[in-house]
């Protein structure tokens, strides 16, 4: 199978089919298929943390990927953790503060925390869709 994204210019920003807003000028439309071997399908449990947040995780030899579902005002006190992560906005609003630096995210940011950084997450009045990836894996 060949790689779809293999020639593209990777400069230019892609936008997927079904994006709601119209492309901005030098935006790319591509299309991405996978060979089904490697779309896993799980039915993962859900936990609830002590503030209300819920979660499914898989972890892979190198990563964990997380999605939360934050209700209104939902959160994560400060709190530091030797992975490295990416946090992608689904949906809603989050205030991040890291390292005591402020960071108000909208649906479709991404907020990127290095390994060892104080970090902590609020949620917006109406809560908040995130996926979080870290590496390496929670254990």
């Amino acid at each position: 199978m060949t790689d779809p994204l293999a020639e593209l210019d990777r400069d230019r920003p892609l936008r997927f089919p079904g994006s709601d807003s119209p492309p901005s000028a030098g935006e790319k439309e591509v299309n991405v298929h996978m060979d089904e071997s490697r779309v896993k399908h799980m039915n993962l449990m859900t936990e609830t943390t002590d503030t209300g947040v819920r979660r499914k995780a898989v972890n892979t030899e190198r990563m964990t990927a997380t999605r939360y579902s934050f209700p209104p005002g939902g959160k994560f006190e400060e709190h530091v953790h030797p992975q490295e992560q990416i946090g992608f906005l689904i949906a809603g609003e989050l205030s991040f503060d890291v390292e005591g630096e402020h960071f108000s995210m909208q649906a479709g940011d991404m907020i990127l925390i290095a390994s060892g950084e104080r970090h902590s997450a609020i949620a917006g009045p109406d809560g908040a869709e995130a996926l979080s990836i870290v590496s390496p894996p929670r254990g």
